[in-house]
């Protein structure tokens, strides 16, 4: 890249930052999709958010990609990096860790950290020093990592090292072995983080239509739709007229795809956009189907009805009514729904309707599943979970759907769980200790 386009890159970023320092600093939730290291809503990336802010003021905005990785995060170093950035006063364990480690505030963060202090500290050649790195990173080919260490202690000792202070060094190096990026990986990580950030804060529809168009993230598709919502962007229904094969983002609102129709296949959603841009828009459902014949299966068409594609040719938006004038005008054998052949009142209300949408993309987009619940939750009196911070230190009930569950075993071997669950305000994380994930499984 030329000079010019780095230099606009770096503006770009700069003040996407600026638009959004007083977000990241507030909370992790709000840039989901945006950075990789903070979309897994975990409470230890939300307490990290502060310490981030902090090292991109310092244009340091690769060392929080790589601090809390597992490595360096369950060793305590992430934390004194968070209180070091903040300001908080402290020391450094020897001379050396100034001089080496100044941009991140005397904590090792880096797999190169580990090298440059098994040279300078503990008196190890370079490549043993970068021996020690592979050994601690998984690639173990001759010495154990621990025989590494043996020499290092042996080393600091030599150099007049306060046995304390090697150790802790050395706990602190080993810590690696916990899986950590080199600064290389960190500061790629970051780069693509950032310019996501800067198309988050100016291009929110698009940024947000790409991601759900991406089906990756540590979230399902569902959680992102409520995404959009809280950040006041519109959730169009996939239309025949107005949708393209991926979901498209303009202004304030994102538009599903048809390629998110779950009975619709991949290149049949390509011939329904290449029909209508041959053809022009369909008219009515007649002409639709008309149009299509022979290139489109019935259980697509239903995909498309059930998804909300064909809502335009209804003039209630009735679904039900949808799905026979399809069969009807498919087969001429059902009969009109006009003149004493007229069928019955057909009902259609918002919970038939975002049960259809979940059976045909995966997700309700006429409401959140929590609207349709909270009825039968008001004797619990649950609180909204964007008020949780506020009522911190009290005793509540909260209601809302599960998003992920991640089980762990604690250190005596019982089970546990880490959960993320929302209801329409907002996301929360929950944990279910022992004794409570026993119950909620049974």
């Amino acid at each position: 890249q030329s000079v010019a386009a780095q230099l606009a890159i770096l503006l770009i970023v700069f003040c996407a930052f600026c638009a959004q320092r007083d977000l990241l600093q507030e909370k992790a939730g709000d840039m989901w999709g945006a950075f990789g290291y903070l979309a897994a809503g975990h409470a230890v990336f939300v307490a990290a958010l502060t310490g981030f802010a902090a090292a991109l003021r310092l244009g340091a905005p690769e060392a929080t990609a790589a601090v809390i990785r597992p490595g360096v995060a369950s060793s305590g170093m992430m934390r004194q990096y968070i209180e070091r950035a903040r300001g908080r006063p402290f020391r450094h364990l020897h001379p050396v860790m100034e001089k080496l480690l100044g941009e991140t505030f005397g904590v090792m963060v880096y797999q190169e950290d580990v090298m440059r202090l098994a040279y300078h500290v503990g008196g190890l050649s370079w490549e043993d020093g970068n021996l020690m790195r592979k050994a601690m990173s998984g690639k173990r080919g001759g010495v154990p990592v621990e025989r590494y260490m043996e020499k290092f202690l042996d080393g600091a000792a030599r150099r007049g090292l306060p046995p304390d202070v090697a150790r802790e060094i050395g706990r602190q190096m080993a810590s690696f072995a916990g899986y950590s990026f080199c600064k290389a990986h960190s500061a790629a990580f970051a780069e693509v983080s950032m310019r996501a950030l800067a198309l988050r804060a100016y291009f929110p529809a698009e940024f947000m239509a790409a991601v759900l168009s991406n089906h990756g993230g540590y979230y399902g598709t569902s959680a992102y739709v409520s995404e959009c919502r809280r950040m006041g962007l519109r959730v169009l229904a996939p239309s025949v007229n107005a949708s393209e094969v991926r979901c498209t983002g303009s202004g304030r609102s994102v538009r599903v795809g048809l390629g998110e129709v779950a009975k619709l296949g991949a290149e049949t959603a390509g011939r329904i956009v290449d029909e209508r841009r041959v053809g022009g828009a369909f008219a009515s459902l007649e002409e639709f189907l008309l149009r299509m014949r022979g290139r489109i299966a019935k259980d697509e068409t239903e995909g498309l009805v059930m998804a909300g594609a064909l809502d335009e040719f209804e003039r209630d938006g009735n679904r039900r009514l949808l799905l026979w004038e399809c069969a009807r005008l498919s087969a001429s054998r059902v009969p009109p729904l006009d003149g004493s052949r007229a069928l019955p009142s057909i009902g259609f209300d918002r919970r038939a309707k975002a049960a259809m949408e979940v059976e045909a993309l995966g997700f309700p987009l006429c409401c959140h599943v929590m609207e349709l619940v909270r009825p039968s939750l008001a004797k619990l009196r649950p609180v909204e979970a964007r008020s949780l911070t506020a009522l911190r230190g009290r005793k509540v009930t909260v209601a809302g759907m599960v998003v992920t569950l991640k089980p762990i075993s604690t250190s005596k071997g019982e089970a546990m769980s880490f959960v993320s669950m929302e209801d329409e305000t907002d996301i929360f994380e929950v944990t279910l200790f022992p004794s409570a994930y026993r119950k909620s499984r049974r």
